[in-house]
């Protein structure tokens, strides 16, 4: 290594290559050849990048899908793009696979799904409520109630009833026996409540 390259300008080298800078650039810059930076790099164990790509310190990007400017937190990352990171935000990444989902599993569009959703009033066809689960900070959507025999979609269920409904297999004759089962054991606590009071 030439007497010249000190560690105070190898330093100064690493420094302008982590920020993007080719070793031609460098080396043309402080008077030596790529190969004199090459081997000062080595010999100092700085990493070099792979294949050569810019490697860019990115705090924030631009989704291509919502056009909101967020930081690169939201992105998932992706060895195949630039800066390491992919081009679409993980909120619309995950909106564009439910989407894709909801139309190749049951054939609805998402304007349909709205449609749907405002018919309901916004909260569950069963108890009427919005649902309360979160995903990402985000609340998730209801689920699409269909039947297994026909593939026809019949409305939207909160987490809860969806559950409720498919443990009871889609049995009505269930579901009556159950609400029968819980009013019986509910008047029978009001009686007993009503015999304490006199």
């Amino acid at each position: 290594m030439p007497k010249k390259l000190t560690h105070q300008r190898i330093r100064a080298m690493a420094l302008e290559y982590e920020a993007g800078s080719t070793l031609r650039d460098i080396a043309k810059r402080h008077g030596v050849s790529p190969m004199t930076v090459s081997r000062a790099f080595q010999e100092n164990g700085i990493a070099r990048r792979s294949s050569g790509r810019r490697v860019l310190h990115v705090t924030e990007r631009r989704c291509t899908l919502c056009r909101e400017v967020k930081p690169i937190g939201e992105f998932a990352k992706d060895s195949r793009r630039a800066i390491g990171y992919d081009y679409v935000c993980k909120a619309c990444t995950r909106r564009k696979a439910r989407q894709r989902n909801i139309e190749t599993k049951f054939g609805m569009t998402m304007k349909e799904f709205g449609r749907l959703e405002a018919e309901q009033g916004g909260g569950c066809a069963i108890c009427g409520r919005k649902e309360a689960r979160r995903r990402h900070g985000q609340p998730i959507r209801l689920a699409v109630d269909h039947d297994h025999k026909t593939g026809r979609v019949r409305g939207l269920f909160c987490t809860a009833c969806n559950v409720a409904v498919g443990l009871l297999d889609d049995n009505p004759r269930r579901l009556r026996n159950a609400a029968e089962y819980l009013e019986k054991h509910q008047r029978n606590t009001q009686q007993e409540g009503g015999d304490d009071a006199t």
